[in-house]
């Protein structure tokens, strides 16, 4: 357990002479687990409050395979894939560290490199469409972002997708999140649920023009990964269609999470969290990932077209090399839980 971005929470035990400690919090400082031999048997002592972070209790299950030849659990084995804020707005613009233009980019070299990346695997995969990132939380709400791509490139992209196997999912009119409180992330809340629900309103009529009714969407990712319980009640209203609302299995400071569950007073709304993100497969994305799989049952991972243009999200990395260690990112999880059956959100 090496990621330092996670706060580790040692319980007050230590372990006992001629135990072996598994696992140690960040730098070492406190062990976290061990196990010993007891007899005819052998104990696993977990000392650490972090599992009340639904992202590390598959651990729990993990460790107890560790003591026993052989373990049998109830899991959905599921996993999802979502990619957040495609198709979006490209503005035909040049921007570091590439030398053609983001509507290039996305549309000549991402969507097919993606397209074939995940039909090799046979992946399915949901993507979740953004038609401005205006910042405002004021009506009225309008807007012409979506069409500025040379060749109308954003809507051909999100018309492809309708008529594919895979999934078109809302990420919203714009990138402000659907919570009434004042946040870091969201400093211009929305000031009731009525103005809440112009926000959705605008998406409603903007989606319905271009796409027709009959295609109205099935699941919402909310912006930034914040979303209020008002939020998701003005969002509901507006679209009967939304049956799923994404965040986070385990949100940092304040970002929404949840469980995998039915909302627990918004009648005929799931929520399914997603568990792990981006393309780089570092040593917290392979931990989230293995207590996911081996806890809810469930991978579910988000990513954006954008990352590449992100220097903390890319770290980086050229879009061959972020390709290269999302496949490595794939490969690991087939190779470990070849069982996984990818579905899509609906």
């Amino acid at each position: 357990l090496e990621e330092a971005t996670f706060e580790w929470l040692p319980g007050a035990n230590s372990p006992a002479k001629g135990a072996e400690v598994l696992a140690s919090s960040y730098r070492g400082s406190f062990p976290l687990l061990w196990t010993a031999e007891r007899g005819k048997g052998r104990l696993l002592f977990w000392n650490w409050d972090g599992f009340e972070t639904g992202d590390f209790q598959g651990f729990i299950l993990e460790s107890f395979l560790f003591v026993r030849p052989v373990g049998i659990a109830a899991t959905a084995g599921i996993g999802i894939m979502f990619i957040d804020d495609w198709p979006l707005p490209m503005y035909n613009i040049k921007k570091k560290p590439l030398n053609i233009t983001d509507t290039e980019f996305y549309y000549r070299v991402f969507w097919p490199d993606i397209k074939s990346f995940f039909a090799k695997r046979n992946i399915p995969f949901t993507s979740f469409l953004i038609f401005n990132y205006s910042g405002t939380t004021t009506p009225p709400f309008t807007g012409g972002e979506f069409f500025v791509a040379e060749g109308q490139a954003s809507l051909k992209i999100a018309r492809e997708i309708l008529e594919s196997p895979q999934e078109l999912a809302l990420h919203g009119f714009n990138h402000m999140s659907l919570t009434e409180k004042k946040t870091k992330m969201n400093p211009h809340r929305w000031p009731s649920k009525p103005v809440m629900k112009e926000g959705p309103m605008a998406a409603r009529r903007q989606w319905i023009d271009l796409f027709g009714e009959y295609s109205l969407p099935f699941a919402y990712a909310a912006p930034n990964n914040i979303i209020s319980d008002l939020g998701m009640a003005a969002l509901k209203e507006v679209f009967p269609s939304i049956k799923v609302v994404s965040t986070l299995r385990s949100g940092m400071g304040e970002e929404t999470h949840t469980e995998f569950a039915p909302h627990h007073t918004i009648k005929d709304l799931y929520l399914i969290p997603r568990t792990s993100s981006g393309y780089l497969f570092t040593r917290e994305n392979r931990q989230l990932i293995i207590s996911s799989i081996t806890g809810a049952g469930i991978w579910s991972h988000f990513f954006h077209p954008d990352d590449v243009f992100d220097e903390h999200r890319s770290q980086g990395m050229t879009w061959p090399e972020l390709k290269k260690d999302f496949a490595r990112m794939l490969d690991f999880v087939k190779r470990h839980y070849p069982w996984l059956e990818y579905v899509s959100i609906r």
